[in-house]
Order: structure tokens, then C-alpha cells, then sequence
């Protein structure tokens, strides 16, 4: 019910929340350097830049999370178990 999808939403938060928090201050930064050089296509640079480091990001928060990763996939499976009986 209701507890259970606060618990995936509070999970999904908190795995996904470093990652989106770096992301807001890297497009922010892009949005400095847009006004500072407009010549500059920033859509050209900032994409493979904002991929990278998305992807570095989340490399480097997931094994900080394990724990609490495994706590949720626990709880799943403990949902998950009592829907089939």
C-alpha cells in the first residue's frame, strides 16, 4: 500500500539524489558560461560532459549506498515474497 510506496520512493530518492544534485550544479555552471561566451555551442560540449560525469558520479556514490541498497532490495523481496503466499 501506501508504506511501500513511500519506502521505493524514499529509495529511488536516495540512491539517485548525489547523482541529480552534481548534475543541477554542472548545468548550472554550463548556464555561467553560456551567458559568458554565447558563441560557445554548449549543447555540443555540455552533453558528452554531462553523460561523463553523471556516469562518474554514480560510479563513485553506488558503493557508498550498498548498504542501504541492500536494505531496500531486502525489503522487496520480503513484499515480493508475501504477494505470492
Amino acid at each position: 500500500g501506501k508504506k511501500q510506496q513511500c519506502q521505493i520512493f524514499s529509495g529511488a530518492m536516495a540512491i539517485a539524489l548525489p547523482a541529480v544534485t552534481a548534475l543541477l550544479l554542472i548545468n548550472a555552471a554550463f548556464g555561467v558560461i553560456t551567458r559568458a561566451t554565447p558563441q560557445l555551442n554548449i549543447l555540443v560540449v555540455g552533453f558528452p560532459i554531462t553523460l561523463l560525469t553523471g556516469f562518474i558520479i554514480m560510479s563513485l556514490s553506488l558503493p557508498a549506498s550498498g548498504e542501504s541498497l541492500i536494505d531496500l532490495i531486502s525489503q522487496a523481496l520480503a513484499v515480493a515474497a508475501l504477494l505470492v503466499s
